[in-house]
């Protein structure tokens, strides 16, 4: 679990995190179709952050997701993210468990495609360190 400090009015704040998969554990990535539908399977799949409510639009679940990437760079690869594509508005914090395009969008992402009236999948190619 990453964690990012941060000192509010009524608690402290140190509890946020990244899930990842690495594409071979993921069962569904490797039934049905030979490949996605962008052409290749990720070899890792950002799936969603946990936020501590009290903590939430502090920048917690950014510093996961740049947290999560480093990691990543170690060996380095496709990663592929499934966030929320807000369009601009503002919704509630509880909606927004895979993080947001904008997020993605500012940490390099690329937008890939739409996932549902939602969601959208978007991917990045991490060099290794």
């Amino acid at each position: 679990m990453l964690s990012a400090p941060h000192r509010g009015r009524r608690s402290q704040c140190g509890s946020g995190g990244a899930s990842t998969a690495l594409r071979r554990s993921c069962r569904a990535s490797t039934t049905g179709r030979s490949t996605s539908r962008s052409g290749t399977w990720p070899d890792y799949r950002l799936t969603c952050f946990f936020i501590d409510r009290d903590c939430r639009r502090r920048g917690v679940s950014s510093a996961a997701l740049r947290g999560a990437l480093d990691l990543i760079a170690q060996g380095g690869g496709v990663v592929e993210a499934y966030p929320r594509d807000t369009q601009g508005k503002k919704l509630s914090a509880s909606h927004l468990y895979n993080g947001t395009r904008s997020q993605f969008e500012k940490a390099g992402f690329e937008f890939v495609r739409s996932k549902g009236e939602f969601n959208c999948v978007m991917r990045i190619t991490i060099e290794p360190a």
